[in-house]
């Protein structure tokens, strides 16, 4: 009984529970905090998994862009048949909401002329300078803009991570 309530004792102390790091108690609003932001990045973590899932079998195409690495993909049945490279339009464009977006309209042209845009965002070709844009603006290359203009339809989604 003695050995049962010795550990007892320790299971429910401080350090074995992790609440005490150094000989100091963690704040519960810190330690909360933290778990907030653990449960944020998990939750963002399952909605791409589930999007990818979802395309998995489906027959459509369909991006993964990463603006802050200036990098996205487009895929088909989760194979990458192309990646391409995203620059920003100009230096004060912000980074877009992050989830799923669909693809709302396509702007035909020549080639400096072409834009795809979603939800949040907006892709155009290098050459062109879109002007002034509610969404953020980024710049593709042509032959990039160009493969991806004709092989998305309006409707398809794109992740932005």
């Amino acid at each position: 009984i003695f050995f049962a309530t010795l550990l007892i004792s320790l299971l429910s102390s401080p350090q074995a529970s992790g609440e005490e790091m150094n000989g100091n108690a963690v704040d519960p609003s810190v330690r909360y905090h933290a778990l907030s932001k653990n449960l944020e990045s998990l939750k963002a973590e399952q909605e791409f998994l589930l999007f990818r899932k979802t395309f998995q079998t489906s027959d459509s195409k369909y991006l993964i862009l990463d603006p802050s690495a200036g990098k996205g993909m487009m895929l088909y049945r989760n194979r990458v048949l192309r990646t391409f490279l995203l620059e920003k339009a100009n230096k004060k464009t912000a980074n877009p909401k992050k989830g799923i977006v669909e693809l709302t309209g396509k702007v035909d042209g020549s080639l400096k002329k072409r834009m795809l845009t979603f939800d949040t965002l907006v892709l155009h070709s290098r050459q062109k300078e879109p002007g002034r844009l509610k969404r953020p603006a980024y710049k593709l290359g042509r032959s990039d803009m160009a493969a991806l203009y004709y092989a998305l339809d309006i409707g398809s989604k794109a992740y932005v991570k």
